[in-house]
């Protein structure tokens, strides 16, 4: 054979091989990367306690309310600016003698015994607390709200502390 030839079928030889031959070994690679948002979201709504509810010493027999606005139970909630909410709370008909099972009534009057207060603790209005507010947070994301009330202890009423829990819930609206 001619070396042209042998050479020609050399190289067609290496050119069938190279092109039924499969790579030596699979690659593969991979990347990852970072999902990242930054949300201009809701603030959470918080509600801390100021001021519990006091009634002072009242005489058995004789009805009585707090003294004065210093005296009315206070909570400030926080959230997002000029925010609209909702309020309510949750209200004893009767406290309980620490200690004991005897009881006196505790009455929420309709027409003003829920309080607004400034960041000084000044009154500044009233509502119903017997039933759902809905109102807005300051432009500072800021509501603080009282409650006063009337305990009508029996002239029988054993002497003692009375109290009860009562609760405020806020929601944004």
């Amino acid at each position: 054979m001619s070396r042209v030839l042998r050479l020609t079928t050399a190289l067609v030889a290496l050119a069938l091989c190279g092109a039924v031959a499969s790579p030596a070994a699979a690659q593969t690679a991979t990347a990852s990367l970072t999902a990242t948002v930054v949300v201009d979201g809701v603030l959470p709504l918080t509600a801390t306690f100021e001021q519990n509810l006091n009634f002072g010493v009242v005489v058995a027999g004789t009805p009585g309310t707090p003294a004065s606005p210093a005296n009315f139970g206070r909570i400030l909630v926080e959230g997002e600016n000029n925010a609209p909410v909702t309020f309510s709370w949750t209200l004893p008909t009767v406290l309980t003698r620490v200690g004991g099972a005897q009881t006196i009534p505790i009455g929420f009057n309709s027409t003003d015994d829920g309080k607004f207060f400034d960041d000084l603790n000044a009154v500044t209005g009233t509502y119903n607390p017997n039933i759902t507010q809905a109102t807005a947070l300051s432009a500072t994301g800021r509501l603080k709200v009282g409650i006063s009330g009337t305990v009508t202890p029996a002239a029988t009423a054993i002497s003692g502390t009375y109290e009860e829990q009562i609760t405020l819930t806020v929601s944004y609206i």
